[in-house]
């Protein structure tokens, strides 16, 4: 990357083929929900704090996939940052869970937001 975007989507590699048979992976993958710092993954990191832009994310959702490749279903998890708080949306529920039940077993596509990207709004 050149520079922090505004919001990082991380893709997660949960399929892969194994003797010509697309298997989902359920490994399970630690991700921060806080203060994930890109910094080493940036090109110029001098260029970049030049800007004056973070490099520090945090977590606001997860898109969670359950089943197989051909068959499953999707669920998402969301923080609303003006109550601080986590929900689980599945189908036509809203559910408030806790952050340390967040699964990381089955998450698929990560969002995550700059720290200073909603405070220059």
């Amino acid at each position: 990357m050149l520079r922090p975007p505004p919001v990082l989507l991380v893709q997660l590699k949960r399929f892969k083929n194994v003797e010509g048979q697309w298997k989902k992976q359920h490994t399970l993958v630690d991700f921060p929900l806080e203060n994930l710092d890109v910094a080493p993954y940036l090109m110029d990191w001098e260029f970049a704090s030049k800007l004056n832009l973070s490099s520090k994310y945090d977590l606001c959702g997860i898109v969670n996939h359950f089943g197989s490749l051909t068959f499953g279903h999707y669920i998402s998890v969301v923080r609303n940052p003006y109550e601080d708080k986590w929900y689980k949306y599945d189908d036509q529920n809203r559910i408030p869970i806790p952050a340390d039940q967040i699964s990381k077993q089955n998450a698929y596509i990560l969002f995550y937001v700059r720290k200073d990207a909603l405070e220059k709004q």
